[in-house]
């Protein structure tokens, strides 16, 4: 889970940082596999992609191995150092994501990945609105969401639901309802594609 723009969590992210890549092998999670799977057939070698909570570079290393040119944003000063340390970067920024504008221009990037972490997020439209910003008119923005379990109450008539977690920091659970949620970037993208990993549902603006 790269970091999110809470302080919190950034604190959490800076004290794994060093486990992070082996925690994720442990629990056996494959989002960031997935991602590039799903969003492999958008790109070029040669092409720009920002890595919006870009972490240790898990989701991102894929893309630099085909030929892209990387970039990355993260809150964590230590997880950026893990990722600096395997060289496939371009650029790291330590950027809290909340605080925008990000440091980029308009229509900079062809793809934006983010893994991970929108469900450190509870409105997710600031966030989109820099995404659909950097991206080039004809860009994809791929990306992983936490849905509701079909036991879990509440979401389905709210954007979101804040949940606590062991380590204390918040996480949050979204709608999958059109017009809520992660969802709502669709109808900020306004001509950008969307791949959309834990539904894997595609949705084009």
């Amino acid at each position: 889970m790269p970091t999110s723009g809470s302080d919190e969590s950034i604190r959490v992210h800076d004290l794994g940082a060093d486990e992070y890549d082996r925690q994720v092998e442990a629990y056996e999670s494959h989002g960031h596999d997935l991602l590039f799977g799903l969003s492999y057939e958008f790109t070029r070698p040669g092409q720009r992609l920002v890595d919006v909570g870009i972490g240790t570079g898990l989701a991102s290393l894929a893309f630099a191995r085909t030929g892209l040119e990387v970039f990355g944003l993260d809150g964590s000063p230590e997880m950026l150092r893990v990722c600096r340390a395997k060289g496939f970067a371009r650029e790291l920024r330590c950027q809290n994501l909340q605080a925008t504008p990000w440091p980029y221009p308009d229509c900079a990037f062809n793809l934006a990945i983010c893994c991970g972490v929108l469900h450190f997020f509870g409105d997710l439209d600031p966030l989109a609105g820099e995404v659909v910003r950097i991206l080039a008119g004809d860009g994809v923005f791929a990306f992983t969401a936490t849905l509701p379990d079909r036991e879990q109450t509440g979401v389905a008539v709210q954007p979101w639901v804040e949940r606590d977690t062991p380590w204390g920091v918040a996480i949050f659970v979204h709608s999958g309802r059109s017009g809520a949620g992660w969802r709502s970037m669709a109808t900020l993208a306004d001509g950008c594609s969307l791949a959309a990993l834990d539904t894997f549902q595609r949705a084009s603006a």
